[in-house]
């Protein structure tokens, strides 16, 4: 990973996986207590559009690398180490459209199923209204060209493996259109995985 690909995840993401939360935010913004010290009202200011911060009871700001460059106090070279280690959802760069990607997709290792207890995902169902309805999907790490990575999804009836986050969609193995077991529950994986279904009389 190289600079400019760290900058490019979502330091909403990385505040996440540090345990950092807002306590305010709208579609623009975020305000979070200060990570780097003990503080009881939020100085900390992210811009989500350009995903910068700044730091406003001390003045100071910047993107992905100034931020973790003082909070581990460490060097440009360790900063990218500590985030090869991370499993940012955001950096994944699968699409279905890209060829490419879609035969990486079928050569990966299913690292572990289990229910939804990442953060950044259960944010994720939250935004998407759909919080309550997790019978079928599950929290899933696997890995692909070397890398690992993780998303909400479900094995679909061909042994393949629907799997959604923020920030992309992939489908690893074979895909059966439509899902069968999505019938199960309509509601749900329409709004996770922006799946429209005919209207049943």
């Amino acid at each position: 990973m190289n600079c400019n690909q760290f900058n490019s995840i979502k330091l909403e993401e990385v505040l996440v996986s540090l345990g950092h939360h807002p306590t305010k935010q709208n579609e623009k913004e975020a305000w979070y207590l200060n990570p780097f010290s003990t503080e009881t009202q939020a100085s900390f200011k992210l811009n989500k559009r350009n995903n910068v911060w700044y730091l406003h009871s001390e003045g100071i700001g910047g993107n992905n690398i100034d931020f973790m460059k003082k909070y581990l106090n460490a060097s440009i070279k360790e900063v990218l180490a500590w985030a090869e280690q991370q499993n940012f959802s955001s950096f994944q760069h699968q699409s279905n459209s890209n060829p490419k990607q879609e035969a990486l997709a079928n050569n990966y290792t299913i690292i572990e199923v289990k229910d939804i207890q990442h953060p950044a995902l259960l944010e994720y169902l939250k935004n998407r209204k759909v919080e309550n309805q997790t019978a079928f999907l599950k929290e899933i790490h696997y890995r692909v060209n070397d890398k690992n990575y993780f998303g909400i999804g479900f094995k679909n009836d061909s042994g393949g493996y629907e799997i959604r986050n923020k920030y992309s969609k992939i489908c690893l193995g074979k895909r059966i259109f439509p899902p069968l077991k999505m019938e199960k529950n309509h509601f749900a994986f329409s709004k996770v995985f922006s799946i429209s279904f005919p209207l049943k009389i």
